[in-house]
């Protein structure tokens, strides 16, 4: 079978379709693109000299040499045959063939089509035998150079102006975002144009990736990565002192954060660092303008009002006033109130929870009344089967919101964190405020099964509260329990899997196509805090677990710590 072997119109390489279709999507190697370019350039540049008669015509094509079969014919008998004429002359419709039909010289000399730049090649060769003598008449600079050094230069400029191009991913990434721009189209939109117009638009980066190229080709993420690329620690050195960049931040990694606008590294030492330092030196005729004009200028500062200027600013660098400026007075508000604890109903064996709206009542599933009869069975010391068949048709209030009290360093309760039930408050444009850290009986701390192990300790797990059950005490008293109490129990979801990465101390975890793992019931005081979430990668993406309950997410301490009295 023989191979199909195409000609990349990039590299101008002969290769196979595959290959080719590669090229296209990813852009030919450099290499090959260098060595195309130049022999094009040569090629080109050779042309032109044979056609100005400054180079030798191309050689003839090497071939093996056959010796002929049969003596070749004497010269004598060539004599002898005459040559044939050509058989138009003779027909009879060569009489009506007019030698020359055509526009005439009047015509042509009024026709753009024979100016002087649209002749062709061939036309007028006398008068470009010397051509060859004048092509450095009106380059004196060029005095002293040869004709193959002149070329040789016009080769490296061409190649100079074509060589600095996007590669073809990126000029990908160019053609999306000016599609975003140009049509104002929106990202859910946006997403569809692939499968819209497969054979034109096939090739589109994603929304999330488009985001990622656009900061990575862009400034600031481009001298970052050039840091980071280096080869050792003195060359590192040398990069950070030229850029002012020490690397690229780990949050460049997380798709959500814009970096010109979350992190304005550039406009911070453009206007901090240089533009105002700068003017205080111009207005104050100091440092290096110490000399600069008169000293009689309009712009310069008379130093009472460099004294009223130095007074403002502690005054106006007061957080209350930075509050009043910007307002910002509820964002900056770091003072503690009660009124931040949510209006909710409160059980008395549970006194540092409140239960939140909204609120219902419904009948349990029967998979999560045995799950919630296994529970109790052990609270209270019943049997499974008893309590599975009390819970059977009877209607149970749920909660879909739940917050933890606290207790400030200054002994104070305060309002902590509200727990959102996914079942009953999912919403796409609230906050998710769903996923808690909790202890369990089952143990998920395994990377290489899904199936859990049952433990007789509690043990840390993660995973998304779906909803919380009051088991109210009547029901309790229904079971012969003397001194009945409300029970509440939380319906957590966990994930799949959980690992303890030791070098980054993560935790990372895993879901099953998506998918959580099945209920648990665990009481309402197991669920420790609420935890954030974030996920790196593109081809392989991974999960992560981030603790919320360190110091810096306590705002509460911060003015006890500032002013401990």
């Amino acid at each position: 079978m023989v191979a199909i072997r195409r000609t990349c119109p990039e590299c101008h390489e002969s290769r196979s379709p595959k290959t080719i279709r590669r090229h296209l999507k990813y852009g030919c190697p450099s290499y090959q693109k260098r060595a195309s370019k130049l022999r094009r350039a040569v090629d080109a540049c050779l042309a032109r000299l044979r056609r100005l008669g400054l180079a030798d015509p191309a050689l003839p094509l090497l071939a093996r040499y056959h010796r002929p079969t049969s003596p070749t014919p004497s010269i004598e008998d060539d004599d002898d045959n005459e040559a044939m004429e050509p058989p138009e002359p003779e027909h009879p419709d060569s009489q009506f063939d007019t030698p020359g039909a055509g526009p005439g010289p009047s015509s042509r000399s009024q026709s753009p089509r024979f100016g002087l730049n649209n002749q062709r090649e061939g036309e007028n060769q006398d008068e470009d035998e010397d051509v060859g003598l004048d092509v450095l008449r009106d380059l004196p600079w060029m005095h002293g150079l040869t004709v193959r050094e002149y070329y040789e230069q016009n080769v490296q400029r061409e190649l100079l102006r074509g060589g600095l191009q996007l590669p073809d991913h990126h000029r990908m990434t160019v053609r999306s975002f000016n599609y975003k721009v140009d049509t104002d189209i929106s990202g859910h939109a946006y997403s569809k144009l692939r499968r819209a117009f497969p054979d034109r638009l096939d090739d589109l980066p994603p929304e999330r990736e488009l985001a990622r190229q656009i900061a990575k080709i862009s400034g600031f993420a481009a001298r970052a990565i050039y840091v980071e690329g280096a080869k050792n620690d003195a060359d590192e050195d040398r990069r950070s002192r030229e850029t002012g960049i020490n690397g690229l931040s780990p949050l460049a990694r997380i798709s959500s954060l814009s970096f010109p606008v979350s992190f304005p590294h550039d406009f911070m030492h453009l206007i901090f660092e240089n533009i105002i330092p700068t003017l205080f030196d111009l207005w104050t005729r100091g440092g290096n303008f110490a000399t600069f004009g008169t000293g009689d200028e309009n712009y310069l500062l008379h130093p009472d009002v460099w004294t009223v200027v130095a007074e403002a600013c502690p005054l106006l660098a007061q957080l209350s006033q930075i509050k009043l400026i910007y307002g910002l007075t509820e964002e900056l508000d770091l003072e503690e109130h009660r009124e931040n604890i949510k209006n909710g109903t409160r059980y008395n064996n549970y006194s540092d929870l409140v239960f939140v709206n909204p609120t219902k009542e419904i009948i349990l599933q029967p998979s999560l009344q045995r799950k919630v009869a296994k529970h109790l069975s052990g609270v209270i010391g019943i049997e499974e089967g008893v309590i599975s068949n009390a819970l059977e048709g009877r209607h149970s209030r749920v909660w879909g919101k739940m917050q933890r009290l606290d207790r400030s360093l200054a002994e104070q309760v305060v309002g902590g964190e509200v727990i959102r039930g996914a079942m009953l408050t999912s919403c796409e444009s609230m906050r998710d405020a769903s996923h808690v850290r909790f202890y369990s009986k089952f143990s998920r701390w395994r990377w290489d099964c899904v199936r859990p192990t049952e433990l007789h300790e509690e043990q840390l797990s993660y995973g998304r509260a779906e909803m919380f059950v009051v088991l109210e005490a009547d029901f309790i008293a229904s079971l012969n329990i003397p001194d009945p109490l409300p029970i509440i129990v939380a319906i957590v979801s966990p994930f799949v899997q959980l690992r303890h990465i030791r070098d980054a101390d993560l935790v990372e975890y895993r879901l099953s196509s998506g998918n959580y793992a099945g209920a648990e019931v665990v009481d309402a005081t197991k669920i420790d805090c609420l935890i954030g979430r974030i996920t790196t990668g593109t081809l392989r993406r991974r999960s992560f677990v981030v603790e919320r309950t360190s110091v810096v997410g306590r705002m509460d301490m911060l003015d006890v710590t500032v002013e401990p009295e």
